[in-house]
């Protein structure tokens, strides 16, 4: 038997429609780590002049039911030049640099590190290249 996680998400949305601000609300599935987005679909009918009078309640009862969808978490920002030693507790310096990648090293204990600004990864050696972990 496959076990499917299943949740029903909203989020709230502002658009532009001739000048004017409007608020719209969408809904997305997810299966596992799947979001699917889901349309409320209208269906315009000619006794009510083309309009669909269980549109509103088909997006109330999403509503009741659906979450909130949590904003993206964004990774946090480091600035190079604030990382401390792990062996001393003092500011590394920044030796050199490339487009992502920064050199930092202790002048008080020779520790040495490769910080990757896109993953936020430290790696740390000692003056012989060993990882000090």
């Amino acid at each position: 038997m496959v076990s499917v996680e299943v949740k029903i998400w909203k989020k709230e949305v502002t658009y532009q429609k001739d000048g004017v601000d409007k608020r719209a609300t969408n809904f997305f599935l997810q299966l596992n780590d799947q979001l699917i987005p889901i349309e409320v679909k209208y269906f315009p009918q000619k006794k009510f002049n083309d309009r669909d009078p269980g549109y509103q309640g088909r997006v109330s009862a999403l509503s009741l039911v659906a979450e909130m969808l949590p904003d993206k978490e964004k990774p946090a920002k480091v600035n190079p030049e604030q990382i401390a030693c792990p062996k001393c507790g003092k500011f590394m310096r920044v030796d050199d640099k490339d487009d992502t990648t920064y050199y930092l090293v202790c002048d008080v204990c020779s520790i040495e590190s490769k910080f990757d600004s896109k993953s936020v990864e430290l790696n740390f050696t000692d003056s012989d290249g060993n990882p000090i972990t």
